[in-house]
């Protein structure tokens, strides 16, 4: 299915000159999908493209280049649980669902640090899914003396207009062997983590409000929300694993991917049909010429 992308994407005089297809990596686990999604994206780097990495639960619901236009290097979405020793730093942390990264020498090099800060983890705990969140954010705050401009630590998400109010990304300077990196780590309010839940009378009442209406609590800050953002990044309920449980819960495991489709149809964020797994497999076993856009279309649903 990727070659056959590949191709179609050739065929679009728009989209040839950003085609790169690489080679597969054959030996993806749970394990190891951290390390491999890290060196798939050095290799692009390191082709001289661009890259924008989001997770597949982060929902874009506007485009986001006037975001990534400002000339910086690495830009991302910002969080505030780890790495603890950074967010007490910096007042937050680079959160890995969701960046760009242009390709510049001293970007790649920070790329280059993370992949082998990964292999170096995963070589003294084999057992456990290496963070390339942890590896990205200590690699540009120990070894590349990350500075925030003006030398300000970001504030805590205890305020309600840090956390939905404030547009202001925070912007520092990290300096590699190959060179300075500018970093600008983007307002909570436009790619939020931390998103409210609503009922079903909080969502109808956002749904059915007119231009201008008052909202109150939690109704009232997701209507800001989906006013303001670029992309929701919500941080789903149930998906914590319990004690017991951390070694075995890893990112894609089935209670992560529950909570995250539970989360987003009960946020009304869901677009795909229902027995979207079901047309992807039979599309992915047709070798028909151009049935990936067809394909694609029909496990959408119109929003």
């Amino acid at each position: 299915m990727d070659a056959q992308c590949h191709q179609a994407l050739l065929q679009n005089p728009m989209a040839r000159a950003h085609a790169l297809l690489l080679p597969q990596s054959r030996n993806v686990s749970k394990m190891t999908v951290i390390g491999d999604r890290q060196r798939f994206g050095l290799s692009v780097l390191e082709r001289g493209f661009n890259i924008v990495h989001s997770d597949a639960d982060a929902y874009w619901i506007k485009d986001p280049w006037p975001v990534l236009s400002h000339g910086d290097d690495i830009v991302a979405e910002r969080i505030w649980g780890k790495p603890l020793s950074v967010v007490r730093a910096w007042g937050a942390a680079i959160c890995t669902g969701w960046y760009f990264v242009r390709s510049t020498p001293a970007a790649i090099a920070v790329a280059r640090a993370t992949r082998d800060e990964i292999a170096k983890k995963r070589a003294r705990q084999p057992n456990w899914q290496a963070s390339d969140q942890y590896c990205l954010n200590v690699a540009l705050h120990k070894r590349f003396a990350l500075r925030w401009d003006g030398n300000q630590t970001m504030p805590p998400a205890s305020s309600m207009a840090t956390k939905y109010v404030d547009q202001q990304p925070s912007r520092g300077t990290a300096t590699t062997e190959k060179g300075t990196v500018r970093v600008a780590m983007l307002a909570h309010a436009i790619i939020p983590r931390a998103c409210p839940v609503l009922s079903a009378t909080e969502l109808t009442s956002v749904e059915r409000a007119r231009p201008g209406e008052r909202l109150h609590g939690k109704a009232h800050w997701w209507r800001v929300l989906l006013q303001n953002a670029v992309v929701l990044h919500c941080f789903p309920p149930g998906d914590t694993p319990q004690p017991t449980e951390k070694r075995f819960i890893f990112m894609g495991h089935p209670k992560h991917t529950q909570a995250e489709v539970a989360f987003a149809k009960r946020q009304n964020l869901w677009r795909l049909r229902e027995n979207w797994f079901q047309l992807i497999t039979n599309r992915s076993r047709d070798t028909t010429p151009g049935i990936l856009g067809s394909g694609f279309l029909a496990m959408c649903r119109s929003s």
